[in-house]
């Protein structure tokens, strides 16, 4: 599963660690100001991005769940795994909430939806997600933890005309890793040109006797290959289908189709 607010940025279930409750119940207005600050906590826990930070906000009942544009994810280590995948993301995205309303269910129970806005960076600048969550929490050990949790959001807006096409319009996260991957892409360059102007020749070896180069967190690592006058490079990434391509000279790589400018599909 691909997603940052379904990893990223879509909302899963929180508590608010050090913020012990009264041990009577509390009054509306009261439960109201605390279940905010939970959902603030875990946005700015997903902006860091801080994973196990997140991890910490679940609940570890049987039955706790998180449901993203479609997705179903059951259990306190399946959440955990999709907080992981927000790492190496850090700077590709940027969650600011709407107004946050909160109805208490019962004694122990309370409802939040809130709206937000996530700002996705990419090769031709910010992009704006819209989408919204509610979430369930449920008052456990003495703290407000999030139980269950359903996030939707409206999609990436249509690329302009002549623009590549962004694999899975509805998970802003795939932006997200698309924007590493292109990130990648042309830091090669660079590094490609700085070692031809050592040794007068392009290079396919990464590493000793290479280029110095690491890809960014989650992308997978890259292919390169020389050509007659230049080169061309592939790259992928554990978290969406995507692929990235660029190259150097003359020949051409799928789906890449000008030299120098990295494009996806």
């Amino acid at each position: 599963m691909s997603r940052t607010l379904a990893s990223a940025f879509l909302v899963v279930a929180m508590t608010i660690p050090g913020v012990p409750l009264a041990a009577q119940a509390s009054p509306a207005a009261t439960v109201r100001a605390q279940i905010q600050q939970a959902v603030r906590a875990y946005v700015e826990a997903n902006n860091k991005p801080d994973p196990s930070g997140l991890a910490e906000m679940y609940s570890r009942e049987v039955g706790v769940t998180s449901i993203a544009d479609g997705e179903i994810t059951r259990g306190w280590d399946a959440i955990r795994t999709e907080a992981d995948s927000i790492m190496g993301l850090g700077g590709h995205f940027r969650i600011s909430l709407g107004s946050i309303d909160v109805t208490p269910i019962s004694t122990g129970h309370a409802l939040a939806v809130a709206g937000y806005t996530t700002s996705v960076v990419t090769d031709r600048g910010d992009v704006q997600v819209r989408g919204a969550i509610s979430l369930v929490f449920k008052r456990i050990a003495g703290e407000w933890k999030i139980v269950h949790d359903h996030t939707s959001t409206q999609g990436l807006p249509e690329p302009d005309a002549g623009d590549q096409a962004v694999p899975s319009p509805g998970n802003p996260a795939d932006a997200a890793y698309i924007a590493a991957m292109k990130s990648d892409l042309r830091n090669l360059v660079t590094a490609e040109e700085a070692f031809f102007a050592d040794s007068i020749r392009y290079t396919e070896r990464v590493g000793r006797g290479g280029l110095e180069f690491a890809v960014s967190a989650w992308n997978t690592p890259l292919i390169i290959k020389v050509t007659g006058d230049g080169w061309t490079a592939t790259i992928g990434n554990v978290r969406t289908r995507a692929r990235c391509a660029i190259f150097v000279g003359s020949t051409p790589v799928a789906p890449a189709t000008r030299e120098g400018e990295p494009k996806c599909s």
